[in-house]
This record gives structure tokens, C-alpha cells and sequence, in this order.
């Protein structure tokens, strides 16, 4: 058995015209190598305008973020809930201030997770106090007994020995 196969036929287009192994492969390579140098002329682009956008805008944000601050928390808004009434007109910073007061209230609950957050606080704080001083308690309990101990030993071998004891 025998194949034969004819790289013009298989190279040609329906019209008859082709081109030879060489222009092919010197097509291929070149179609290859101009995509290549697109995608990374395009990737190189859009690396340093997101670079330049980035930089632009954290200077944009650094200048304008003091007065934009400001006016949010002093901008009037009214309140809706979720069935749609709508309350009193107030601000964010109203609003705050509410909230806190509202919350600086220690409230326990029957878990951790009920308290709110000024309790948490002020129970983290009252732990560390309290583990503070019983180790300064424990310490100087620590020192007195062994002390009152060891004087109590001897005390007491000394009478069980006959030897009078030294005032």
C-alpha cells in the first residue's frame, strides 16, 4: 500500500491558488509573532493605565475625603422604614451620635453573643484588670504562706523536740 500526499492540494484554496510550504510557514510564524507582540503591547497598556487610574485616584480620594466626610454626616436625609413610613428628617451624624448613646448602656444577655458591644468592652477590660490582680494577689499569698508555714514547722519541731524556742 502506498500514500501519496500532495502538499498543493491540501495547500491550495478552492480557487486554485496557494501557497508554497515555505510562505506558509513564514505566514504562520509571522501571524504568531504579531499576535504575541499585540496581546502584550495590550496587557503592558492596560497595566499602566490601571497603574495611572489607581495612583489618580487615591490622590483624588486623599484631597477630597475630609470635605466629603463632612458633608455626609452633616447632609439631611429622611429615614424610611421597611413598610415605608418615613420619620423625622436627620442627619448621619445625628444618627451616629443616637446609636452610640443608645448602645453605651452595659446590657448582659443569657450568651456572649447578646451583649453589645460596650458590654464586651467592659468586660474585656474587667478580665484583664482581675487576671492582673490575682497574679499580684496570688504572688504575695504565695510568699506569706510559705513563710507562716515554714515558721509554724519549725515552731513546732522545736516543741517536739524540747529545744526552747528563740523569741
Amino acid at each position: 500500500m502506498k500514500i501519496e500526499i500532495d502538499l498543493n492540494d491540501i495547500l491550495r484554496d478552492e480557487y486554485g491558488d496557494g501557497e508554497t510550504m515555505a510562505e506558509s510557514i513564514r505566514r504562520q510564524i509571522v501571524e504568531t509573532v504579531a499576535k504575541s507582540a499585540k496581546e502584550g503591547v495590550k496587557k503592558k497598556i492596560d497595566e499602566e493605565v490601571s497603574a495611572a487610574i489607581q495612583s489618580g485616584l487615591a490622590v483624588a480620594v486623599k484631597e477630597q475625603m475630609p470635605a466629603l466626610m463632612d458633608d455626609l454626616l452633616n447632609a439631611t436625609y429622611t429615614p424610611v422604614d421597611t413598610y415605608g413610613r418615613r420619620s423625622e428628617p436627620t442627619t448621619m451624624r445625628d444618627q451616629l451620635i443616637k446609636t452610640l448613646t443608645e448602645n453605651m448602656v452595659y446590657r448582659t444577655g443569657r450568651y456572649d453573643s447578646d451583649k453589645n458591644a460596650f458590654a464586651k468592652a467592659v468586660d474585656s477590660i474587667i478580665e484583664a484588670q482581675m487576671k492582673e490582680f490575682k497574679k499580684e494577689f496570688d504572688s504575695k499569698i504565695d510568699a506569706n504562706f510559705r513563710r507562716e508555714a515554714l515558721t509554724y514547722a519549725t515552731n513546732s519541731l522545736l516543741a517536739k523536740l524540747g529545744i526552747p524556742q528563740a523569741q
